[in-house]
């Protein structure tokens, strides 16, 4: 600490500067880019569970479709008798999750490098 002529404590004057811009602009991107990277690990994630197990689609159709679900049509028993695929509904909201997170990432980059 710095001392005045009275011999008390002072601050020096670049302490009381406050954050900059560029600093608030870094968190921000870094914010971004997070987000980007947690929509899309957890697109790609939930969507190998769905793969190999049909959890969550089937839950899906459970919900939507109430006493339909799994109804035989045609000798075939599955969700098509709620009258959609809920696989496939399901595949392209995270295809929507897992492209919004990648345009996140690309703009936190881009921007980035601008500033």
């Amino acid at each position: 600490m710095l001392k005045n002529k009275d011999n008390e404590k002072i601050q020096p004057s670049h302490f009381l500067v406050p954050i900059k811009r560029c600093s608030e602009q870094k968190k921000r991107l870094m914010i971004k880019r997070k987000l980007g990277l947690i929509l899309t690990v957890s697109s790609i994630l939930l969507w190998f569970i769905d793969r190999f197990s049909s959890i969550i689609s089937a839950n899906i159709s459970r919900i939507l479709c109430g006493d339909l679900y799994l109804q035989p049509v045609n000798g075939l028993l599955g969700d098509f008798s709620c009258g959609f695929n809920a696989d496939m509904h399901f595949t392209a909201l995270m295809f929507l999750v897992l492209i919004t997170g990648i345009a996140l990432i690309i703009i936190s980059l881009v921007q980035n490098e601008v500033h």
